[in-house]
């Protein structure tokens, strides 16, 4: 906890001269899968990539790998064994889109609103057991505003939830 507290208080005082360069996506999104593979093998679920390897964009990329990286965990977090996750990217319209899909458990309607909460957990008892700080998200949040973008959330009870990254260029 004391280590993502820290986290988010760099990006609160960080925001301006954000160092950005060009990177290649699909070798940000293979390093980041790297990252949480030993917590797929532990319950055996698949993660998928779909990204053209051409797509280059202008972002900081250790603060948007620690984002994708905190998308797949919590999609690891709140899915069941055997299950896959899928990450997506794409550029739309001269912004990135980056998803995180998974089939967990899904998010209500009326805690989605919440999420992105200092030490909001959506299913404390789920939290307690993992480690979950509540922090996560509310960093991935700082570091999408960071660059300048949003993050958008589609989730169905039983169905999963996908996290979509937004970011413009430049």
């Amino acid at each position: 906890i004391i280590d993502d507290l820290l986290e988010l208080s760099r990006l609160e005082e960080s925001s301006n001269g954000l160092a950005k360069s060009k990177i290649n996506i699909l070798e940000l999104i293979n390093d980041s899968m790297n990252e949480c593979q030993y917590s797929c093998l532990k319950k055996d679920i698949e993660l998928n990539v779909r990204c053209d390897k051409s797509i280059t964009f202008n972002l900081n990329k250790r603060l948007i790998q620690e984002s994708i990286v905190n998308l797949i965990q919590n999609a690891i977090q709140y899915s069941e064994k055997n299950s896959k996750i899928t990450i997506s990217s794409f550029v739309d319209d001269g912004y990135l889109k980056i998803e995180v899909k998974d089939s967990g458990i899904g998010i209500e309607k009326n805690e989605i609103k919440n999420i992105f909460k200092r030490f909001y957990c959506v299913d404390r008892s789920r939290s307690k057991d993992n480690g979950g700080t509540g922090l996560g998200l509310s960093i991935v949040k700082h570091i999408i505003s960071l660059h300048n973008g949003k993050i958008d959330v589609q989730s169905k009870i039983g169905k999963g939830s996908n996290f979509i990254l937004i970011i413009p260029e430049g």
